[in-house]
């Protein structure tokens, strides 16, 4: 089972083809400034499996618990997309803050 989406405007899609590695709430302050909410859901997904096309910015945010992340979303100034922590893994990279929500 693969995924796939788009930004709120549609400008950016992505696919993944693999399952996600886990599906998951997140509770932290970002994700709750994010969504208005007390939490984002969240896919973990295999980094070299995500594809994504269109016009993204990118910039240096920092995670829980205070380590760096790259944070992107689509051009048009979107909510994020999706997070590229320091700390995860080589091979993860969490995203869907909104196509999954």
């Amino acid at each position: 089972m693969g995924l796939s989406g788009h930004c709120l405007c549609g400008q950016v899609k992505y696919t993944v083809d693999s399952p996600p590695f886990t599906v998951a709430y997140d509770h932290c302050d970002d994700c709750q400034r994010q969504t208005g909410s007390t939490y984002s859901l969240v896919a973990v997904v295999p980094k070299d499996k995500l594809t994504i096309s269109g016009p993204t910015k990118s910039w240096a945010g920092v995670g829980s618990p205070a380590r760096p992340s790259t944070v992107s979303s689509a051009a048009s100034a979107a909510p994020p997309m999706y997070h590229d922590p320091e700390a995860a893994p080589p091979n993860h990279r969490p995203q869907g803050r909104y196509p999954l929500r």
